[in-house]
């Protein structure tokens, strides 16, 4: 069914474009753009599935996201003619499965977990972007590059994010500070560490030993951590060093053995022994407990005045600030510290649908265009005033998330299964790093090779 719709709507492109008037190929182009823009679904109805009920279809009066999403979908099916089924029960990933074998109810867009996806993938179930001709991946909407790794698999893209929507993406590996407290205690600012180009693994130490007090009414630790398996990782990248590397011929390897990864290990475990980071909840942070708080960017973006309109949980902080995690001695100007990993949501199109890929790929460009009302904005214009506090902030926000790293947990579940406790007790630091990692080293060698180098068993 799907081939013969996209051979009909091909046959139909083509015809437009060879009767079209003159000669001139940017007319040619408005002939076809026209066409597309007319499009009459006929009360085509599209089902997009997720176990996230506020994903797509915020209830009224949820946030101001939803409430934009509702518009916009109010106005396409008047302007298009088609409708949107949401279904929520049940596991997308199953469901899916379970669809696809009985031929019925068969959803055209899942929103799942990056990890999730791949197994869909991996079982033949999915449609790579690539392939659908209606969406335009080198549109920044999509996502940027390194921001939707995760939903890239064998080089073909198979998952995007809602990129240019009013929620900002979020990612693991930030440093947030207290900008009151740190004026309070006298402390040197953080943003012009960075200016001076000293924001550095020994500087950050030093900064922390200065920040943290123990012996008052109300002690204050220089950084809590909300992650401490993250901080290990983001440590790890912040030194160019990776979980898996890539050769020249683009040969998969086994890297947490490499000295970069050995020293970001190391350099958590030195914070922990001098007693100058520890685990903390974020109210804590708020409250004035730690100066610094290491977390994954929604726990920044938590405390933005439009939290609580949002229904989210809201933390009253007058001024704090977004830093990346410093970078280590072997970093290269390209490294940060921050990442992305398997608990990402995505939207995935499925395969076996009975709409053709180009419509379903029109109507989510159309959907997943920039949210607003009259003149649609994006996080990136909304975000000065709704969640940084400072230019700083923002501008390293928009360096983390074009550099952001992967650290291929999507694909390398058996492996992070031991990983997980390999990287606790590193922050425990009751042994040498290059002993803990040892127990991992055979499981993911032979995982890297299946799953990423193909390598049959």
């Amino acid at each position: 069914m799907k081939k013969f719709l996209s051979a009909i709507m091909i046959f139909g492109m083509l015809l437009a474009i060879f009767t079209a008037c003159g000669d001139d190929a940017t007319k040619q182009n408005d002939v076809v753009d026209e066409v597309a823009e007319e499009r009459d679904f006929e009360d085509t109805t599209f089902v997009f599935m997720s176990n996230w009920v506020n994903q797509f279809f915020a209830i009224e009066g949820f946030s101001d996201i939803g409430d934009h999403q509702l518009t916009r979908y109010k106005e396409l099916k008047e302007k298009y003619n088609f409708n949107i089924k949401f279904v929520t029960e049940g596991e997308p990933q199953t469901r899916v499965t379970r669809a696809v074998a009985s031929g019925t109810d068969i959803p055209d867009i899942v929103d799942t977990e990056a990890a999730k996806g791949y197994t869909m993938k991996k079982a033949g179930l999915l449609v790579p972007y690539e392939e659908i001709s209606t969406i335009n991946l080198k549109d920044e909407k999509w996502g940027v590059p390194n921001f939707i790794i995760y939903g890239r698999f064998d080089d073909l893209t198979y998952g995007t994010y809602p990129y240019l929507w009013l929620d900002c993406p979020h990612f693991a590996g930030i440093v947030m500070f207290n900008n009151e407290l740190i004026k309070k205690l006298g402390l040197e600012n953080p943003y012009e560490l960075q200016e001076n180009k000293v924001w550095t693994w020994d500087k950050f130490e030093q900064v922390l030993t200065n920040a943290t007090i123990t012996e008052a009414e109300n002690p204050v630790i220089g950084m809590g951590v909300i992650g401490k398996n993250d901080l290990v990782k983001t440590a790890i990248f912040s030194n160019n060093g990776q979980l898996v590397k890539q050769d020249g011929n683009g040969v998969y390897s086994y890297a947490l053995d490499q000295p970069e990864a050995i020293e970001g290990m190391d350099f958590i475990q030195r914070l922990v022994n001098n007693k100058i980071i520890k685990e903390i909840s974020l109210p804590d942070f708020t409250k004035d407990k730690s100066v610094y708080l290491f977390s994954e960017t929604w726990q920044g973006t938590v405390m933005s005045e439009t939290a609580e309109k949002e229904g989210r949980p809201i933390y009253t902080m007058n001024d704090f600030g977004f830093l990346p995690f410093p970078n280590g001695p072997k970093a290269l100007e390209s490294t940060t510290g921050a990442y992305v990993h398997k608990t990402r949501r995505l939207n995935f199109v499925i395969d076996s649908s009975e709409h053709s890929n180009d419509d379903i790929g029109f109507m989510m460009d159309k959907m997943f265009s920039p949210l607003g009302a009259e003149n649609p904005i994006t996080w990136k214009e909304r975000g000065l005033d709704l969640i940084f506090h400072h230019i700083e902030g923002y501008n390293n926000y928009l360096d983390m998330v074009n550099k952001v790293s992967y650290d291929y947990s999507v694909q390398l579940t058996s492996t992070y299964a031991k990983l997980d406790a390999a990287l606790s007790n590193v922050y425990a630091a009751k042994k040498a790093p290059s002993e803990l990692i040892e127990a991992v080293k055979t499981i993911a060698i032979g995982e890297i090779d299946r799953e990423l180098n193909n390598v049959a068993e």
